[in-house]
């Protein structure tokens, strides 16, 4: 029996859980409280343009870049070329700097380990090595907390709902720099615009949460307690968590 194949099937391409790291064990704990603490979209962008780092932080976040190799400007009827010195343009929409935004690991049955299984059960684990947990490690911090998808999803839209925001959630695309669809979707001010990043991202299968208002600084958005959790983790238990899923026909 080709068992991720049954399991695809019956999943498709749904996130089954949610992963956020945290570098401390309060901010897990306010999490399963339902207080999700969001940056603006600039708070990233300036994470990576004061350490340097590219991870967490990103300059680019939220801006489609177009590549370029040659830019020159042509006035045909006085026949002048004018060369300019540009190696890429970018492009953003100036209020989304100011959203705020919360971001968390997702796991599809692709992304998942089939470590045994039976006739009627299998029993699934996390695809990380340990030079992955040290990498997470270094770039989120050494806590987590696991949240069950259709839970999280349902508490965040209503969540909105009671504010009367509109929230968006969803799955990060990776595509390239030059990418027609993502530089689209800023054009025509799609909603799809939040959820694309670069490529070098891929590792992180990033879903997020962003709300459409703007903020000065931070935000605690309130989804309500978390009723269906494993408590807070150290991220070296990835090793020893295995996920269990009976009643595979």
């Amino acid at each position: 029996m080709d068992v991720k194949k049954k399991l695809k099937e019956y999943y498709g391409d749904m996130a089954l859980f949610y992963i956020k790291f945290t570098r401390k064990k309060q901010w897990a704990e306010d999490i399963l409280d339902g207080k999700l603490f969001m940056n603006k979209i600039d708070y990233y962008r300036n994470l990576e343009l004061n350490s340097g780092i590219k991870g967490q932080g990103d300059i680019d976040e939220l801006k489609a870049t177009l590549e370029l190799a040659k830019v020159e400007l042509i006035n045909e009827e006085e026949n002048i070329t004018i060369p300019i010195d540009a190696s890429n343009l970018k492009f953003e929409l100036s209020d989304d700097k100011d959203k705020p935004v919360f971001c968390l690991t997702g796991f599809t049955i692709d992304d998942l380990i089939i470590d045994s299984y039976g006739e009627n059960s299998v029993d699934l684990k996390f695809p990380y090595k340990i030079e992955d947990i040290d990498a997470l490690k270094s770039e989120f911090g050494e806590y987590m907390v696991i949240l069950a998808h259709s839970e999280f999803e349902s508490k965040i839209k209503d969540a909105a709902n009671r504010e009367n925001i509109n929230g968006l959630f969803g799955k990060v695309k990776y595509v390239h720099k030059n990418s027609m669809e993502r530089l689209r979707a800023y054009q025509n001010k799609s909603a799809d615009r939040f959820f694309y990043k670069d490529l070098e991202f891929k590792h992180q299968n990033e879903y997020r949460v962003v709300l459409d208002e703007n903020i000065e600084n931070t935000k605690i958005f309130d989804i309500g307690p978390i009723e269906f959790n494993m408590g807070v983790k150290k991220i070296d238990e990835l090793f020893d968590i295995k996920i269990t899923i009976n009643d595979i026909k």
